[in-house]
């Protein structure tokens, strides 16, 4: 299994050209992910952040009671399997980064609709990137400093943590750190890694 995953890995960077996706690789994207009824117990509300392959929306999981941030693939790339495969695949490998500072993946699949996602912890904050361009923010202000100071230092521990895994980032900017409403920071965004 770990070569076979390696073997993946290595083709979808292109390392290995020996390999050549099959015409009907959607199949066996939808067959590693679970098909899920999600309608029954994800109330959908509304969304939190839209990129150019996904869409983040804020859920609320009605068996365990919790708001949880949704990944979803836009149709439009699911339809292509080695853009489906990678979505799954940055599931995957977020899920495996156990560390403070990763937020946790708590779910992946396909829902009865055909649409991929996954689930991960909800981060109620700003990011990096908000809290610098804060109308508060002052590099002479010592305390602020330091919280950045603090933030950078947690955001350097997850990266190590996930190089001593194996894995690199590959888009790390003050965009992709969320920092939380009681100082918490996470490293998002795993979908290039």
């Amino acid at each position: 299994m770990a070569e076979g995953k390696r073997g993946l890995l290595s083709w979808l960077r292109g390392e290995d050209k020996s390999q050549v996706p099959v015409e009907d690789e959607r199949a066996r994207v939808e067959t590693t992910a679970p098909r899920i009824a999600l309608a029954e117990r994800i109330v959908d509300q509304g969304v939190i952040a839209k990129g150019g392959m996904s869409t983040v929306r804020l859920a609320y999981d009605t068996n365990l009671l919790r708001h949880m941030a949704m990944k979803v693939l836009s149709p439009k790339i699911a339809a292509k399997p080695l853009e489906a495969r990678r979505f799954l695949e940055e599931a995957q490998i977020t899920g495996q980064l156990e560390h403070p500072n990763i937020p946790p993946v708590h779910e992946v699949g396909i829902d009865d609709e055909g649409t991929h996602y996954f689930t991960m912890k909800y981060v109620h904050g700003v990011t990096l990137e908000e809290l610098l361009n804060g109308q508060n923010f002052s590099v002479r202000d010592e305390a602020k400093l330091f919280e950045v100071l603090q933030v950078f230092v947690k955001t350097c521990q997850a990266i190590g943590f996930a190089h001593c895994r194996g894995v690199i980032h590959c888009d790390i900017k003050p965009r992709n750190v969320m920092v939380g409403s009681y100082g918490q920071v996470y490293v998002m965004d795993w979908g290039i890694a």
